[in-house]
């Protein structure tokens, strides 16, 4: 019997340039706009922004969020360049049930490269100027740099400038995270590190930031800051200064009111609604405890009216004697402060959390009798 012999054919460079002029010539049909500390695409209600950007020879790499009708639905660290991550992130995004084309992406790196070759500035920012170089490549001002093995010193001695390692890691703080629960602001650092060709991204306490303690935590032993008088020092200056114009995120941490900008806005777990609706770029994070308090607009009128119907329908579902006072407290309690609440008492049985669930899902159609708001934490703190 003869053996079939399947030769393998030969790929044609012209199929994969053309592919690759089709790929490239796509990102054009986008409208990529310029934003604070990135670029932006609106399709519709689809909001597509990109921040935190930062160049390394072809690739690109980015913080990519995007928002439907102002309500943030994915954000993640995307390396724009790589098919692989974008395919990731795209996927994740349809999931969510939105229809994201991974041509937006591409047109967000074009976007980006074009502002490179115009002389802008690392992070992608439109009309901020390049820092002047010295003679030797260093920024002016800035004796750092940092190398495919680690950031250095340019250390100025008497006679000469030596160079002194810093560190055997690279590291850029992206993102700037101020985190604001009405009382006070907390801030946090989300830095992209990279060591022996492996890229990490997480978020460290800006308090923390200084001690230096959180290369070994978060890359493992392998990372090292060396040894001698100063050194960390200068590799936490070195750092940030290297890190160039950092994007500042702002995240509220806390529901209820608001005075933003120039109106009051009420904010969930799912963003902010104001006196005309959904406030886009309101970015609200309030742990997991709260993380079902979502408050969602009807689509049109009719849905609105079905909406306030079946709240009323709730009246007849216990005596009036208890239901109205529920109800009642549901629509007081988005007025302001009270002095008072509303507490269920009654025999096993009788349907108390079923009632108080009834109440809770106006403020969040996640929560119900076994997952009310607020259990999680009651039960941290009892």
């Amino acid at each position: 019997m003869k053996k079939r012999i399947r030769r393998r054919s030969r790929s044609n460079p012209a199929r994969h340039s053309s592919r690759a002029a089709r790929r490239a010539s796509a990102p054009i049909n986008y409208n990529v706009l310029p934003t604070e500390g990135g670029w932006r695409i609106e399709a519709g209600d689809i909001t597509t922004v990109a921040t935190g950007i930062v160049l390394r020879g072809d690739a690109t790499r980015a913080t990519i969020s995007v928002s439907r009708a102002g309500a943030l639905a994915h954000r993640d660290r995307v390396t724009v360049t790589s098919a692989k991550s974008r395919v990731t992130f795209v996927r994740d995004v349809v999931k969510k049930g939105i229809a994201l084309d991974e041509r937006a992406l591409l047109a967000i790196d074009e976007a980006i490269r074009r502002a490179e070759t115009s002389d802008c500035t690392s992070t992608g920012a439109p009309d901020l100027p390049r820092p002047s170089a010295s003679p030797t490549g260093v920024p002016v001002g800035v004796p750092y740099a940092a190398t495919p093995e680690g950031v250095i010193w340019y250390k100025p001695t008497r006679d000469d400038v030596v160079t002194v390692p810093l560190t055997n890691f690279r590291a850029t703080i992206v993102q700037d995270i101020a985190e604001d629960d009405g009382v006070e602001i907390r801030r946090a650092f989300m830095i992209e590190a990279g060591l022996n060709g492996s890229m990490k991204c997480f978020t460290i306490p800006a308090s923390g930031f200084a001690t230096m303690t959180w290369p070994s935590e978060h890359l493992g032993a392998r990372a090292v800051v060396f040894a001698g008088m100063g050194l960390r020092d200068h590799a936490r200056a070195a750092i940030q200064l290297l890190s160039g114009q950092v994007s500042e995120r702002r995240v509220y941490s806390h529901l209820g009111w608001r005075f933003l900008s120039d109106a009051w806005v009420y904010l969930h777990a799912g963003g902010a609604i104001g006196p005309l609706g959904p406030v886009p770029g309101v970015e609200v994070a309030v742990g997991d405890a709260c993380a079902r308090f979502i408050l969602t607009l009807p689509p049109d009128n009719s849905a609105l009216v079905d909406a306030v119907r079946a709240s009323l329908r709730m009246l007849a579902v216990a005596p009036r004697r208890i239901t109205v006072p529920i109800l009642a407290a549901v629509a007081r309690a988005v007025l302001g402060g009270v002095d008072f609440s509303i507490h269920l008492t009654g025999a096993t049985g009788v349907c108390k959390s079923e009632l108080a669930a009834l109440a809770q899902q106006h403020s969040g159609a996640g929560m119900d009798a076994r997952r009310p708001c607020f259990m999680d934490e009651h039960r941290e703190r009892s």
